[in-house]
């Protein structure tokens, strides 16, 4: 696989991973809590991810039928200025003055709702991005960079199916650290 992919494939098996050791042994009270100040749960954390992959998926699926008219991928692929600004902002954030995160409120159709029982909503997280995974695993050698997409989060935006792939486990990644902040808060909460 191409080093680059492969390093994008890394990323999503720990995003599994680090989902799967904030699941371990948590109980159904803490993955729902909210953290307060408006923060979502680690339930809607992971809610809020599969929404996206399932907005991707489709989207990604269609460009491929374009990529396999071109040209096998010679050598290294890019994103960009806009991508790589894209890929930062999408990632794990850091503290602002040792106090809270800074982000970006999601659209109403990304935002989670309704029961998020803690087994199903990461069996799905696991379908999910395991179909990513196969996803990028078959895009591999071919020009992924240079076939673009409306973004499902904004559609005046056009994404390429690298950039896609690059942004979704960094995503993964921001909103598995919410979740972690969110059940540590219920853990302290209920002490």
């Amino acid at each position: 696989m191409h080093p680059q992919l492969q390093a994008i494939l890394d990323d999503y098996r720990s995003a599994s991973d680090r989902l799967h050791r904030l699941v371990d042994g948590l109980d159904e009270d803490r993955w729902r809590a909210r953290p307060g100040r408006g923060g979502w749960s680690a339930a809607e954390c992971i809610a809020h991810l599969n929404i996206a992959a399932e907005k991707y998926l489709p989207e990604m699926e269609r460009a491929m039928t374009e990529v396999h008219r071109l040209p096998n991928h010679p050598g290294e692929y890019r994103l960009g200025a806009f991508g790589r600004l894209f890929r930062a902002l999408v990632g794990p954030l850091p503290r602002l003055l040792g106090r809270r995160r800074f982000g970006v409120p999601t659209t109403e159709p990304f935002t989670p709702s309704g029961e998020l029982p803690m087994a199903s909503t990461v069996a799905e997280y696991d379908r999910l991005y395991g179909l990513l995974e196969a996803h990028l695993e078959a895009a591999d050698g071919f020009s992924i960079d240079q076939v673009k997409f409306p973004s499902p989060f904004d559609s005046r935006v056009k994404v390429s199916v690298f950039l896609a792939h690059t942004i979704l486990p960094r995503h993964a990644h921001r909103h598995l650290q919410q979740a972690e902040e969110a059940v540590a808060v219920a853990g302290s909460a209920g002490r």
